[in-house]
């Protein structure tokens, strides 16, 4: 029935919210450098609680604010802080990023 058809969707639509948000996840955990665009749509206290959260979850990168995507150069194109060996993209032990990317 008709009920049925839109427990279904509910729980496509659950599934699909959840490896989205465990892409993410994924995404800022192996990132050297992480911008957080359009900050200045949020308040102070937001975009401080967002920038936290994100160095939480990943201590390693180089976590910058920025706004209409304006970003300085030197942040692109400069090494992260944190030497080679330690930079977050090199800490997958199974090089399935790695392969992923090379596919």
């Amino acid at each position: 029935g008709e009920g049925g058809d839109e427990e279904e969707e509910h729980g496509e639509h659950q599934e699909m919210t959840r490896r989205v948000v465990e892409l993410l996840v994924e995404m800022v955990d192996c990132a050297d450098v992480i911008l957080l665009n359009k900050t200045d749509r949020l308040g102070e206290g937001d975009a401080e609680n967002v920038k936290e959260l994100v160095t939480q979850l990943n201590p390693k990168a180089e976590v910058e604010s920025c706004s209409f995507g304006k970003v300085p150069l030197s942040l692109l194109l400069s090494p992260p802080r944190a030497p080679r060996k330690d930079w977050a993209c090199r800490q997958d032990e199974d090089d399935e990023l790695r392969v992923a990317v090379k596919a």
